[in-house]
């Protein structure tokens, strides 16, 4: 009787811990997904020889801005989903309220893309490549990752 009781407990803590073990490693796997600003951030870090003081001023006044225009666009997009799971839905106006919803998607990525273009104003043409080669993994070609 104490030995079964014994096995019992020896494998109920067995099987606890695997599950502990698989809950880390699942996530860790879900966490991959980093924010693409911060990552950018990280690569700026890496860059030799700039004055890196400039570039963040620009980066936190840029951002200021951003997050008005990302706060703005959630907002829209919660209300274009309401609007379309409702009872008044309505076709013509929803194509509406997607329409806006691009614009202001677009908006956000031009201001995005600006940001970037400012940065790279700043640096040489060494610099910009190592960093495109730290964001993106290609040394030139694609711009935005």
């Amino acid at each position: 009787m104490k030995k079964s009781w014994i096995i019992g407990l020896i494998l109920f803590i067995s099987i606890a811990s695997n599950i502990t073990l698989a809950s880390v490693i699942v996530g860790k796997k879900m966490n991959q997904h980093r924010q693409p600003m911060r990552v950018f951030k990280e690569n700026l870090k890496t860059l030799p020889d700039i004055d890196k003081r400039k570039i963040f001023k620009a980066l936190r006044e840029k951002k200021r801005g951003l997050r008005s225009k990302m706060k703005e666009l959630r907002e829209t997009r919660n209300e274009v989903y309401s609007y379309i799971g409702s009872d008044a839905y309505n076709r013509t106006e929803a194509e509406q309220k997607l329409a806006d919803l691009r614009e202001k998607t677009m908006a956000i990525q031009k201001a995005a893309q600006d940001m970037v273009l400012d940065i790279g104003d700043k640096l040489t043409p060494k610099q910009r490549a190592h960093l495109l080669k730290k964001t993106t993994g290609k040394g030139r070609g694609r711009v935005m990752p």
